[in-house]
């Protein structure tokens, strides 16, 4: 009967979870969903399990957990948004279900009551609502999961449940680094069920401190770096963030007691240093829990247990630690995803009480509270159906000059160009000092061919960020059409060096560089594109190029042969490769009979129009000894090269030398 009981309100708590968040059963993608789903190649590639494993160049955040469940999804459902957010619902009922039993294994009263203030309380909405925020609801899972299995082993003595417990802890670290404060949460219940903590419990702790440490040790430089990228510098020195992270504890319960306005960019609030009024939030904080440490032995303890928690939970996401995120706002309500299970806990308990007392009374206002929570979290729900939707809201609430550009780029993503261009332009006039909308201007402007008005708005973005890497690099492009080749380098080569560990962007300009007949320097750009990246082709077959132009043939068939092995129908690199094989002054190098191969494949993949293929695969023939297939090449390739003098006149010479059966041999292509 109990088992029934259980099973019966875990699908009862399913269901209201599922129709409080119907508006989201269709929803699509937004903001950031597109770069972790709809456009990260890793989902959409077979082999791309094992590479979601290992951190990625340029990303903040080391979720290996969460991109493997993103990569088994892509196998059933592709990028369809909608089963995406059907899992993320998944995991936050499973969530509120698990947060029953730990919290009636501890014997918190009301435990059923705060599981579903949980499942329906609408500052989860963004955790659940939100695809990118799976990173929260497979957390807690597993968070939630090495809490009840510890409890499990304390109750029980059973090694097993404490080694289960390690492991999920492991899992839940591996899905979002934000949970490594659970030993101390250990700690903390030990403190709770015992009054105190012993040895024994300290020593229970070491395998999770261990976890803990390494974890933060991969994911803290990740972090650091793309927030050192994007704010350049920390924002203020230690008093400032105390009173900062003080404030935004009382801004995440005022949000949990009244949830009215929830957006995902708050705007930042002032706070002056030298001013003590600014510290009034800290003081208040310390003298409440000053307060309930004295009365911790009778009516403080479930008090001081929940807010102790409550800021633990915290603890990672308060500014003392620099976010990427922060650039824009120093709180978001999935920031608290974990931390509410305090707070929720209290008003169950107390709501419990009531009912005790009257019973009448106290299961109207819980059912109130519940109904008020569906309702607000039914409507919340609403504003992340679609990326339009998300950004009007923020315009609405607060942040217009940021959702402003946010709503214009994505207007743009679906092919409204001059709808984006009136809302980024929007974006200007509600914040004149705000560089992003500048660079987003430019590049539409360069699309459409009118470089001269993107000029000065490149060059205006620059003046607001000078580690904007996107304006550098669009402005670097400008320049080197005007011919101002030497300004132009030094935009390209800005952009590069703010990307250090950007693969794309040491490629860009590597290619850049080799354009202007630079090959030496290149080869340093290439080189580190490739080592960041090596599956990338593109930057193995331009590599391949800067060391051919260099003289050093054979490391250039190296990294040609990678190229194509990681796409094998790439054109230039099927061409460029049968060049060398062709005409290679080694003759150690040349293989004819591969070189035809690869000539006709680049020749087939073409179209047969390619006077520059052509002439490759009439190098190829000649080397392979078939001079007559090689000159009918030749034939055809000299009409397609008619308006290029300088080609004609390469094209003839190797006719000549075909006609005279003599194979055409230098390393460089003509």
């Amino acid at each position: 009967m109990q088992h029934r009981r259980i099973w019966l309100f875990c699908l009862l708590l399913a269901v209201a979870t599922f129709l409080a968040y119907q508006p989201v059963w269709h929803a699509g993608f937004i903001w950031d969903d597109n770069y972790y789903i709809a456009d990260n190649v890793l989902i959409q590639q077979a082999d791309g399990w094992w590479r979601s494993l290992c951190p990625q160049a340029g990303d903040p955040v080391y979720v290996p957990a969460v991109s493997f469940a993103w990569w088994l999804e892509g196998r059933f459902w592709g990028i369809e948004p909608a089963p995406y957010h059907i899992v993320n619902l998944l995991w936050h009922a499973l969530n509120a279900a698990l947060l029953w039993r730990v919290l009636a294994r501890l014997k918190v009263p009301g435990a059923w009551l705060a599981a579903a203030l949980f499942a329906l309380h609408p500052v989860n909405v963004e955790s659940v609502a939100w695809v990118t925020e799976q990173k929260n609801t497979q957390a807690m899972f597993f968070f939630l999961g090495a809490v009840w299995c510890y409890l499990r082993f304390e109750d029980t003595g059973r090694r097993r449940w404490y080694w289960l417990a390690t492991g999920a802890f492991a899992l839940a670290l591996a899905a979002k680094s934000a949970v490594v404060v659970l030993p101390v949460v250990l700690l903390g219940l030990a403190w709770w069920r015992r009054g105190r903590i012993t040895r024994v419990d300290v020593m229970r702790s070491i395998c999770f401190f261990i976890l803990a440490a390494l974890a933060v040790a991969v994911a803290l430089p990740l972090q650091s770096q793309r927030a050192a990228d994007d704010l350049g510098a920390l924002e203020a020195g230690p008093g400032f963030r105390v009173a900062r992270a003080a404030g935004e504890v009382w801004f995440y319960l005022f949000k949990d007691v009244l949830p009215l306005n929830l957006v995902s960019i708050y705007p930042k609030w002032s706070i002056h240093a030298a001013e003590p009024l600014s510290y009034l939030p800290a003081v208040l904080l310390v003298g409440l829990f000053a307060l309930l440490w004295r009365f911790r032995q009778s009516w403080g303890k479930p008090l001081l247990f929940a807010l102790g928690y409550f800021v633990l939970m915290l603890l990672p996401v308060l500014g003392l630690f620099e976010i990427s995120l922060s650039r824009y706002s120093w709180v978001a309500d999935h920031w608290q995803y974990f931390a509410i299970i305090g707070p929720i806990a209290l008003l169950a308990s107390a709501l419990q009480a009531m009912q005790q007392k009257n019973a009448l009374a106290g299961i109207a206002l819980a059912g109130l509270i519940l109904t008020v929570c569906g309702l607000l979290t039914w409507r919340q729900s609403g504003i992340y159906k679609s990326g339009e939707a998300f950004w009007a809201e923020h315009m609405r609430v607060n942040q217009p000059a940021f959702a402003a550009y946010n709503a214009g780029c994505d207007l743009l993503a679906h092919g409204k160009p001059d709808e984006a261009m009136k809302l980024l332009r929007r974006a200007i006039e509600l914040q004149p000092a705000f560089a992003l909308p500048y660079n987003t201007i430019a590049s539409m402007l360069l699309q459409k061919g009118l470089p001269d008005e993107a000029l000065p708005l490149l060059q205006e973005a620059i003046s607001l960020r000078r580690d904007f890497p996107e304006a550098h690099y669009n402005l670097g492009t400008i320049l080197l059409a005007k011919g101002r080749t030497a300004e132009a380098l030094e935009h390209f080569q800005r952009s590069a060096d703010l990307q250090p560990k950007d693969a794309a962007a040491q490629y860009n300009f590597g290619k850049i560089l080799l354009q202007v007949g630079l090959p030496q320097s290149a080869l340093v750009y290439l080189q580190k594109s490739v080592s960041l990246r090596p599956d990338f082709a593109e930057a193995q077959h331009e590599l391949g190029n800067a060391l051919e132009m260099s003289g050093r043939d054979a490391e250039a068939v190296a990294h040609y042969q990678k190229a194509l092995e990681l796409r094998p129908n790439f054109v230039q690199a099927c061409n460029n490769l049968a060049w060398i094989l062709a005409t290679a002054s080694d003759a150690s190098l040349r293989n004819g009979p591969k070189a035809v191969e690869l000539a006709q494949r680049a020749n087939t993949l073409s179209g047969g129009q390619n006077s520059v293929i052509l002439g490759t695969l009439a190098a190829a023939y000649a080397q392979a000894g078939q001079f007559g297939e090689a000159v009918k090449t030749i034939e055809k390739a000299l009409p397609l090269a008619a308006a290029d003098a300088g080609r004609t006149a390469a094209l003839k010479t190797q006719e000549a030398q075909y006609k005279a059966g003599q194979p055409f041999q230098q390393s460089r292509r003509p």
